[in-house]
């Protein structure tokens, strides 16, 4: 069985240090908010080229003061 060759980037900016790639999936150690962006998964298969979108929105972690 042939598997497709993947990588990821991000649209416009480098990768983060926190970011790795392992086995085609990208993984954050520890995402914040500066990894907040646009990362492209392309894939290239039977000499085909596939591109796919996927937005991460990292909310800021807010510890509130309990009573």
């Amino acid at each position: 069985m042939t598997y497709p060759e993947v990588r990821w980037t991000r649209y416009g900016a480098p990768m983060p240090a926190s970011a790795h790639v392992k086995d085609g999936h990208l993984k954050f150690s520890s995402a914040t908010s500066s990894d907040s962006g646009r990362y492209v998964c392309s894939a290239n298969f039977d000499g085909r080229s596939y591109d796919a979108y996927a937005q991460l929105n990292v909310q800021p972690y807010l510890v509130g003061k309990t009573n």
